[in-house]
């Protein structure tokens, strides 16, 4: 076993407890070898230093760009969610915050529209929220409309 210590403070990254996103299972719109293994990133606990940050392991749609894409958590059993947050990537050579965003339940074999209590902000460089009206289900997505010439990733997305 290697152990490593951080020597700034910065840098280092504790282990998080387990949340609903961390227990889900994660799957995708966009299913390439790249994106599978991106999958591993949006519900690893690690909270990015910023929308440019390499070092947090990303999921992305490219190189789907104008087209509506998805994501989303499969939860171990029906699941009590009001809330969620999301951490976009960005980077100006081929990767934009989307057009925008919504997040979906899933009742029986239908995805429907949270009631969203609060709008879905779009920014880098932090979490965005989103508050809607609470929905007991067994997975929730979250939805996309990518720039027609740019793609879009998202660095960590929690659910509450």
């Amino acid at each position: 076993m290697a152990v490593w210590l951080a020597e700034k403070e910065t840098v280092a990254r504790p282990v998080q407890p387990p949340t609903i996103a961390s227990e889900s299972t994660v799957s995708a719109s966009v299913t390439g070898r790249r994106s599978r293994q991106g999958l591993r990133g949006i519900n690893n606990q690690e909270d990015p230093l910023n929308s440019t940050d390499w070092s947090s392991r990303m999921f992305g749609w490219w190189p789907q760009t104008g087209t509506v894409e998805w994501v989303q958590y499969d939860f171990a059993a029906e699941t009590n969610v009001s809330a969620a947050e999301v951490y976009w990537f960005y980077n100006p050579r081929f990767c934009d915050l989307p057009v925008s965003w919504r997040l979906l339940y899933r009742e029986g074999d239908e995805w429907k529209p949270v009631k969203n209590k609060s709008g879905y902000e779009l920014t880098t460089n932090r979490y965005v929220g989103v508050k809607f009206e609470p929905v007991t289900t067994p997975g929730l997505r979250l939805e996309v409309e990518l720039q027609p010439e740019k793609s879009s990733a998202i660095l960590e997305w929690k659910v509450k």
